[in-house]
């Protein structure tokens, strides 16, 4: 696994008087020939890939970059992006002096970043934000990089063929922990940038110079992410899981573990703790999903709502987080068309197929049928 960044949370931030300037910026005063390049890119092609509205791009195109000169950590970050998006999208291009880049990692971005978000002003706000949204970009597209099959994933999403050998099978489960392991740290990633907009947004709105309004993150009223009808489909699902859970503990307290009454292998029940986690964990996937972001924004907001019982309960595979995982991951999947997203969603549906323990058929049903498997 590639290098991420050290660990989020970060500390409490300060504001600072708006006359005041970061004792931490760095601001580049020339670019080599090669960044130049890559910096390019970025404008004439990554910016435009997120492909959510024309403000969001002239944002990413045109804020970004002025910020980024006056910040080096936003300038690696927007620098190594480039240089993935490069790698994802099979750019004749790519050359080893990018893959260097990307394997170094931004740690060194990252340390810079965290001491500057120590005392937020008017100056850094904006950099501050649009840093904490690129690295959660940059968080699912690195756990893609250099993966053996991501070009077979970036045009579908129907998942590898399942391997034959029984060594092949050991390899096979041990990826899919893998998986399920980097989606995590993604999702920690992703929770840990709350801290930044917290302490930045106030002050970014105050300054009068917003780089996006509402018009351009917020869908229109039907929706325009995936069909309105997959939409109401995942919700339906999100229903389902959410009367199974119910179902599964209402059994617990019984005595009676489901599948019994029809024969089949008796499933997990929830534990109490689990129930309540869970149910905070779907309730919030659900409001999310109602809050009508634009589509390619989507898998950015429920891991901002996590708390870390939810995670704990993901690292110890249990079945009823999983399966919220799944349906989550069902988002990812209506973004597959994302260079950054590609067939991820689809890995972590099949992943968590491969973990869950016999008898969970009908709560994973319907992520299953939106990978072919159903």
């Amino acid at each position: 696994m590639l290098p991420l960044f050290p660990p989020f949370p970060l500390g409490p931030t300060t504001p600072r008087s708006p006359y005041e300037t970061s004792h931490t910026a760095t601001q580049r005063s020339a670019l080599t020939l090669w960044e130049f390049e890559l910096l390019h890119h970025w404008i004439l092609d990554v910016a435009d890939s997120f492909d959510v509205s024309p403000g969001f791009h002239r944002a990413w195109r045109d804020q970004a970059i002025r910020a980024a000169l006056q910040h080096e950590y936003l300038l690696h970050v927007i620098l190594v992006l480039s240089a993935l998006h490069l790698a994802l999208t099979d750019s004749p291009s790519f050359t080893d002096r990018h893959r260097g880049l990307i394997v170094r990692g931004c740690s060194d971005a990252m340390a810079t970043f965290r001491k500057e978000a120590e005392h937020v002003t008017e100056v850094n706000c904006h950099a501050l934000m649009a840093f904490a949204f690129l690295v959660s970009v940059y968080a699912f597209a690195l756990a893609q990089f250099d993966r053996a099959d991501h070009h077979d994933h970036h045009c579908s999403h129907q998942p590898p063929p399942p391997p034959h050998r029984v060594d092949q099978d050991q390899e096979h489960k041990q990826q899919e922990q893998n998986i399920l392991d980097e989606t995590i740290g993604t999702l920690v990633l992703i929770k840990g940038t709350v801290v930044v907009g917290d302490s930045t947004k106030p002050l970014a709105e105050a300054s009068g110079r917003p780089w996006v309004a509402n018009a351009d993150i917020l869908a229109p009223p039907l929706g325009e992410s995936a069909s309105p009808s997959e939409d109401q489909d995942l919700h339906r699902a999100l229903e389902d899981l959410q009367a199974w859970i119910d179902h599964a503990a209402r059994g617990r307290g019984s005595g009676k573990h489901q599948g019994e009454e029809g024969g089949g292998p008796p499933t997990p029940t929830p534990r109490p703790i689990t129930t309540t986690t869970s149910h905070q964990a779907l309730r919030l996937l659900r409001e999310t999903l109602a809050a009508n972001l634009r589509s390619n924004l989507r898998p950015f907001a429920w891991p901002c709502t996590l708390d870390e019982n939810y995670l704990d309960l993901l690292r110890a595979r249990d079945p009823t987080a999983l399966l919220i995982l799944a349906h989550y991951a069902v988002i990812l999947v209506q973004c597959r068309a994302q260079w950054w997203c590609a067939g991820w969603g689809a890995r972590v549906i099949a992943g968590v197929a491969e973990l869950l323990p016999e008898g969970l058929a009908g709560p994973l049903a319907y992520p299953l049928h939106v990978i072919g498997r159903g």
